[in-house]
């Protein structure tokens, strides 16, 4: 009896396991349908009006239903093979039950056992074909589970952020001097540096600007002073401090930052405007938005600053976000104020307002301004043109003006028309 369950053990082990590897594959596939699925969920919902207006309803709807099919199809075939392997593992445990019991009965048969002894092995073979069967289902169930856990563990692995140093320098009050050394950055697979060699630096009290044309590595410059990513050479130095060695949440606290796209969260206008700082009076609220051309538009909404922000502020204009996000990143009071595009979709008295107001608080605080309007730089005491990851040309512009260069010819295309 013994050896007829030390005969089944390694069988039913190899049922399972052979059933595990044949549905891996499928598995594979289930799993990045669902991700594809998931993913397309995502997109469709963060931009339903660009797929209503551009009439895509059908092709989405066809593509969701091909996305959905092949999810079918792997989630079949992967049940398929375990209920085979189920069929199978019940025969195998039928045929050693009734091996177990004959040889009984054979046993009482030639006297050589009593007729409880029958019984005594229908009883054992239930437990024992029980406990075989629990472990059969709790292998197949991590065998099932395994390609989901290796891509959580993965994921888990995968650095979500730059790496915080042992002892971190803290940064309470800060000048808000940034200097670049010889910076060199490349996004991953991309097979090229995005910013090659730079060297820079941006002064308190001092409105550096970066322009030129697209894709030089102006925003990923920004990205670098906030420490987003990790410079791949060089350094990045804050008040002559290495940016690595500094705590990283008292550095940004210090820091206002206006991305080209604006993201507000649900809530209400005012709740936006002091996202980043929480305590702030009805006052601060109101004199950032003044300073951010804010004030007179948020006045006109329904509930003024009361009114409630749909999902990612689809109820307000490209400008009207974008001089939200100012309001919120002026009323933190930052040492260093960090605009990459900020203008880019206010009309000229709008920009010309805010451009007046980023002068008046520049007192004491290093501003960075990424634009590719040269009216919105016209102000910066110091110009730097980016072309290709690398510095093309740099200076006052007074200087670039008259020099005969790309910061030149971007002007002579922008008076033009031919770039705005």
């Amino acid at each position: 009896v013994g050896l007829v369950f030390l005969v089944l053990i390694p069988i039913s082990t190899w049922l399972t396991q052979r059933t595990v590897q044949r549905t891996e594959q499928d598995r594979k596939d289930k799993l990045d349908s669902h991700e594809e699925s998931t993913s397309l969920l995502h997109e469709i919902l963060a931009n339903v009006s660009t797929v209503l207006l551009f009439g895509q309803e059908r092709n989405i709807r066809n593509k969701f239903g091909r996305i959905q099919e092949s999810l079918f199809k792997s989630s079949w075939k992967e049940s398929g093979q375990f209920h085979k392997m189920g069929w199978e593992q019940r025969m195998l445990r039928t045929l050693a039950s009734v091996i177990v019991i004959g040889i009984s009965l054979w046993q009482v048969h030639e006297g050589t056992t009593s007729i409880g002894t029958p019984l005594l092995m229908i009883g054992l073979c239930g437990q024992l074909l029980g406990s075989i069967n629990l472990a059969v289902e709790h292998y197949a169930r991590i065998g099932m589970q395994q390609e989901g856990a290796s891509r959580l563990f993965k994921l888990l692995k995968s650095r979500t952020d730059v790496p915080v140093p042992d002892h971190p320098i803290l940064v309470d009050d800060l000048r808000g001097a940034i200097t670049f050394e010889r910076v060199s950055f490349g996004y991953p697979d991309s097979g090229r540096d995005a910013l090659h060699q730079i060297s820079l630096a941006a002064e308190p009290g001092k409105m550096l600007a970066l322009t030129g044309p697209s894709g030089g590595g102006k925003s990923t410059l920004a990205s670098l002073a906030l420490r987003a990513f990790d410079v791949d050479a060089g350094r990045i130095l804050i008040d002559g401090k290495d940016i690595r060695q500094i705590d990283l949440e008292a550095f940004r606290a210090q820091v206002g930052f206006v991305p080209q796209t604006v993201d507000l969260f649900a809530g209400t206008v005012a709740e936006n405007i002091a996202f980043g700082l929480p305590k702030a009076t009805q006052e601060q609220i109101e004199a950032a938005a003044k300073m951010a051309c804010a004030h007179d538009f948020i006045m006109a909404l329904s509930d003024g600053y009361e009114t409630q922000v749909k999902e990612r502020g689809v109820n307000l204009s490209g400008g009207q976000l974008q001089r939200i996000g100012i309001a919120r990143a002026i009323i933190r009071d930052p040492r260093i104020l960090i605009l990459d595009e900020a203008t880019s979709q206010q009309d000229s008295i709008n920009e010309q307002g805010i451009q007046e107001a980023i002068t008046s608080i520049r007192q004491g605080r290093t501003i960075i301004v990424i634009a590719h309007r040269l009216s919105t730089v016209r102000d910066a005491d110091h110009i730097v043109v980016l072309e290709d990851g690398q510095i093309a040309e740099e200076g006052p512009r007074e200087r670039l003006e008259t020099e005969n260069g790309l910061y030149h010819k971007l002007q002579e295309l922008q008076s033009a028309g031919a770039l705005s």
